[in-house]
């Protein structure tokens, strides 16, 4: 997994590049944690990754969480139609913002 994160303004985009699985979502959690504090917005493109495990669907609920609780915004956005139905049958899309 590769990522790369952009500030603009108090917008924090993160793009994620490959799986999202147990090896690769404490990366995730940690890189993205570091800067999340400074972020009103909280945004992750999910254009380039192609699987996500329970393990990364941990991940993306904590981040939800942490960014719900300080008042802040948190998008998915670019999700292929596999992730999409994962997102679908777990009930994220029942609380998540996914454009």
């Amino acid at each position: 997994m590769e990522l790369v994160k952009e500030f603009e303004g108090s917008t924090l985009t993160v793009f994620i590049k490959g799986e999202v699985d147990t090896v690769t979502a404490p990366t995730l959690e940690k890189e993205v944690s570091a800067d999340q504090g400074k972020a009103e917005a909280l945004v992750l493109d999910f254009n380039d990754v192609n699987y996500v495990s329970s393990a990364g669907l941990r991940v993306i609920l904590s981040l939800y969480k942490k960014q719900s609780e300080k008042g802040g915004t948190f998008e998915l956005v670019n999700v292929n139609a596999e992730v999409m139905t994962v997102l679908e049958m777990t009930g994220f899309t029942s609380f998540l913002t996914i454009k």
